[in-house]
C-alpha cells in the first residue's frame, strides 16, 4: 500500500495506515491512495509528476481522495485537474474525505474485483482537457526565465514540441487560440463503447428531467459505460445535472466528430444527427417527445 500525502509520515498517512488493516487492507496489499489536494510532496515533486508516475501502474488500484470542500469529482473535472484523466479507468476512483472506512473498503473491493465499468470516452475527453490546461500553464511559465528549461522539457514530452523558446511559445499559443476548434476531429475514425445520451430535448425536455430516458440510462449503466454529451455550454449544463443528482460524465459532442459510438440516444432523427455532428452509431435510439 502506498499513501501519497504532502509529507511522508503525515498525520493523515499515519491514521490511514493504522485504520485500514482493521478492514482488511494491509500494508503489503496493492493500493495507491493519493491526496488530490496537494501540490507538492517531499522531494519537490508536483502532482502532475506524481500522476505521470502512477498512470502506468496497472498492478494496483488507485484511489484519489480530497478533504477540501472545493474539491469533489465534478469540480476537479471542471478545473482540468491532472488526476481527472484517470478517474474513469476500471481500476481508479475518487472519494471525498472523511469517509466511513467500511465504505472505503467496499470501494477498494470494487476496484480490485474489476467490476467497475471503465469509460474510455470520458477518460479520453478529460485527458484532452488536462492537456489543454497544461498548454496554458506552460505559456504562463515561459514568462519566468528560471522555468524555461523545465517548460521546454514538458512541451517536448507532452506535445512533441521542439525548438527554441519562441518557436515553442508560438506553437503553444496557436494551440490555445484554436480554443474549442481544437476539440474537433481529435479521435476521428475511432470507435467508443457504451451509451451516449444527448441533453437538451432528450434527457431534459422543457427544462424537466425525462424520467423515462433516465431509467434507460440506469439500466444500461449496469453493463455499459454511460456518457452524456452536448453541443451546448458544458459548465452550465453540468450545474443543472449536479442539481438534479445526475452523475454520469458529461462531454462535448465536438470532441467526437468523425467517431463511431456503440449506442446513441437523441431526439433528432438519425440522419439529421449524423449530418449535424458527423458522429455515427452502431445502434441509434430516437426519443420522441
Amino acid at each position: 500500500m502506498k499513501i501519497i500525502e504532502c509529507k511522508e509520515g503525515s498525520l493523515v498517512a499515519k491514521s490511514l495506515e493504522r485504520a485500514l488493516p482493521v478492514f482488511g487492507i494491509e500494508k503489503n496489499m496493492p493500493l495507491i491512495l493519493v491526496n488530490v489536494d496537494i501540490e507538492f510532496v517531499d522531494g519537490g515533486k508536483i502532482m502532475d509528476e506524481i500522476i505521470d508516475e502512477i498512470e502506468a501502474d496497472k498492478e494496483r488500484p488507485i484511489i484519489f481522495y480530497s478533504f477540501s470542500n472545493h474539491n469533489n469529482q465534478e469540480k476537479l473535472e471542471a478545473k482540468c485537474h491532472g488526476a481527472t484523466r484517470l478517474f474513469h479507468r476500471r481500476d481508479v476512483g475518487f472519494i471525498k474525505m472523511p469517509i466511513d472506512l467500511e465504505e472505503l473498503k467496499r470501494f477498494y473491493d470494487l476496484l480490485v474485483s474489476g467490476k467497475k465499468i471503465a469509460n474510455p470516452a470520458a477518460e479520453a475527453f478529460f485527458s484532452l482537457g488536462v492537456k489543454e490546461n497544461l498548454a496554458n500553464i506552460l505559456l504562463q511559465d515561459l514568462c519566468c526565465p528560471h522555468l524555461i528549461p523545465s517548460v521546454l522539457e514538458k512541451a517536448k514530452a507532452k506535445f512533441g514540441l521542439t525548438g527554441h523558446v519562441e518557436e515553442v511559445k508560438g506553437k503553444l499559443e496557436e494551440r490555445r487560440n484554436k480554443g474549442g476548434d481544437s476539440l474537433a476531429k481529435v479521435w476521428e475514425g475511432k470507435t467508443f463503447p457504451g451509451v451516449f445520451c444527448d441533453i437538451g430535448g432528450t434527457l431534459f425536455v422543457d427544462k424537466k428531467l425525462n424520467e423515462e430516458v433516465l431509467e434507460k440510462l440506469k439500466n444500461f449503466a449496469e453493463v455499459k459505460p454511460v456518457t452524456l454529451w452536448t453541443g451546448g455550454d458544458l459548465e452550465e449544463i453540468k450545474k443543472k445535472l449536479v442539481a438534479m443528482g445526475v452523475k454520469y460524465p458529461l462531454v462535448s459532442k465536438d470532441a467526437f466528430e468523425g467517431c463511431e459510438v456503440e449506442i446513441a440516444i437523441d431526439d433528432l432523427a438519425k440522419d439529421v444527427f449524423e449530418k449535424r455532428y458527423r458522429i455515427y452509431s452502431r445502434e441509434y435510439i430516437q426519443v420522441k417527445n
